[in-house]
């Protein structure tokens, strides 16, 4: 599997570094993520600004443009030769729910690549303040795992965790 990983909080960002972790055992993963933090900014695109890529190591970019950008970028540029399976944006720092999906770069991020028919997951947690990533990650896997066991029909996911250790997670809904 073909996997792009990218998020709107930055290429730098912790939550995308501990889904790396987990989405390299499901196939090739590769980054392309925003330069600097765009949270908040929708499903915007770059129209009048050149978009700039930095190779940060293998298989890791900054794109000096938004999390949208990202995702278009990647998929139509020399990154995107062979085609992505799955687009996974996060993990977002903070909530994704209610009306923060109009606002979410980290939602628009996903959604752009199942707009490019891409099967795509938005996944945030729920705290800003001590966000238990690993934790996150680990019930990631598992939903991931669940889903490509099932043989899925195309799907966009927007999937929000509460931010407890493991073990408190009963299960899912």
């Amino acid at each position: 599997m073909k996997i792009l990983l990218t998020n709107d909080d930055g290429v730098e960002a912790r939550g995308l570094d501990e889904l790396l972790k987990i989405l390299e055992n499901f196939g090739q993963t590769t980054i392309v993520a925003p330069e600097f933090n765009q949270s908040t900014k929708s499903h915007s695109i770059s129209l009048n600004t050149p978009l700039r890529l930095k190779k940060i190591k293998k298989n890791r970019y900054a794109l000096s443009g938004l999390p949208a950008d990202c995702v278009n970028f990647a998929i139509n540029s020399k990154i995107g030769r062979e085609p992505f399976d799955l687009v996974v944006s996060g993990i977002n720092d903070g909530a994704n729910i209610g009306d923060d999906i109009n606002y979410s770069g980290t939602v628009a991020a996903a959604r752009e690549g199942f707009l490019h028919g891409i099967n795509s997951i938005a996944i945030s947690i729920a705290n800003k303040k001590n966000p238990k990533y690993y934790d996150c990650s680990i019930a990631f896997k598992k939903i991931l795992e669940k889903i490509y066991s099932s043989k899925p029909k195309p799907f966009f996911l927007n999937i929000n965790y509460p931010n407890l250790d493991i073990s408190e997670i009963k299960g899912v809904k």
